[in-house]
């Protein structure tokens, strides 16, 4: 399926879920001086305008990081997390503090966090990819595939410094992808168990997540979390956003999961509320 396109998403609050988990996970793992890689299996554009026709057509990053802006702006006291997301989307491509112009995807994230730590994306989709390859372009870091990553992650595991992350977001258009990621990935944990993965999965009135979330709860991993975030009075048919992280870090109750917890309780985000599991096995 070629028809999803993120930009006309791009910013909303389901990203600034995913982002800060993302930036928490990167945080963690750089406090080790050795490198590490992170795939991403469903890159999309890498950065996008939030002033385009497209995101300007659905308007979700006002409900998501444009909401989250002006919470900083006014309220003390903040998270450091959410200090850092704010400082790293402020200080990315022509922003100001005060106007976002540009929002980076997860490539443009990682990108912009990376010391020599390598970066490596799937995209499919033509136009996505062409965008996402201009900014590989940019950094001798970063590398890109037109490729299928249900086919191209296991191919590319174990990496050879011995350490990745994974982020993985898929568009669920096809309702299949339900039934084949706990499989999925199921095999890249087998090939390199040591390895952190981050998915990101829509909560839809269907509730289609809810037999992969239970599936993916069987993995025989150290650790896992599950994070969902909710909008009740759904929002563009998307009741909620929620990630499963297998192999969290050891700090990320006091990261990720203090911050959504804070992020939830502010003006403004009152529809929206945070749940957690963590488990050890």
């Amino acid at each position: 399926m070629l028809s999803y396109q993120h930009q006309y998403h791009a910013g909303n609050f389901a990203d600034v879920h995913k982002h800060l988990a993302l930036i928490a996970c990167i945080t963690y793992l750089q406090q080790k001086p050795k490198s590490f890689t992170v795939i991403d299996t469903h890159a999309g554009d890498g950065e996008y305008a939030l002033h385009s026709t497209a995101t300007e057509k659905t308007n979700e990053a006002k409900a998501g990081c444009l909401a989250v802006q002006q919470i900083l702006r006014t309220t003390p006291n903040t998270p450091a997390l959410l200090e850092h997301y704010n400082q790293l989307v402020s200080n990315y491509a022509d922003n100001s503090l005060d106007n976002w112009q540009t929002y980076p995807g997860s490539p443009g994230i990682a990108n912009y966090l990376a010391r020599d730590d390598a970066w490596v994306g799937f995209e499919t989709h033509p136009q996505a990819y062409s965008s996402l390859k201009n900014l590989c372009n940019t950094s001798h870091n970063m590398s890109c595939h037109k490729r299928d990553a249900f086919e191209g992650l296991p191919a590319l595991l174990p990496v050879t410094n011995g350490r990745a992350l994974v982020i993985t977001d898929p568009s669920y258009e096809v309702k299949q992808d339900y039934a084949d990621i706990p499989s999925w990935l199921s095999a890249a944990h087998h090939k390199m168990p040591q390895m952190t993965i981050i998915l990101w999965y829509p909560i839809l009135p269907e509730n289609r997540h809810q037999r992969m979330l239970s599936s993916l709860q069987q993995l025989d991993c150290k650790a896992y979390l599950v994070s969902e975030w909710h909008n009740t009075q759904s929002y563009q048919g998307m009741k909620g956003s929620g990630i499963f992280i297998i192999n969290p870090p050891w700090s990320i109750q006091q990261s990720f999961v203090s911050t959504m917890d804070w992020l939830s309780q502010q003006h403004g985000f009152t529809d929206f509320n945070h749940t957690w599991n963590h488990k050890q096995s």
